[in-house]
């Protein structure tokens, strides 16, 4: 399950069982947020409590107002490999991340 929420710079309570509708069934969740502000490891730290034991969060990328977020199955762990690479690019002047992108 692949998703992306544009937080229009205001403090979000999402809705997580709307957003995660049957997230049992997907052994790799994506999330991505834009326009978060500082918000983005409190917001990875509650998707993380809600999908619960089951799941952990592998990587983890924020920049600016941008961030991306892998969470798996802990029983699919043992197939992701250990030398995950994480990027970002900043396209603007002073470096804070108006336009750009995050990978993982």
């Amino acid at each position: 399950m692949c998703m992306t929420w544009n937080h229009a710079r205001e403090h979000q309570n999402l809705d997580f069982e709307a957003l995660f509708p049957n997230y049992q069934r997907y052994n790799i969740i994506v999330f991505a947020g834009q326009e978060c502000g500082g918000e983005k490891e409190g917001e990875v730290n509650l998707i993380q409590s809600f999908l619960g034991k089951d799941y952990k969060t592998i990587e983890f990328v924020g920049k600016g107002e941008l961030f991306l977020a892998v969470f798996v199955k802990n029983f699919d762990c043992m197939f992701i490999a250990a030398d995950a690479r994480k990027n970002l690019i900043i396209k603007d002047l002073l470096g804070y991340g108006w336009k750009g992108g995050v990978m993982i």
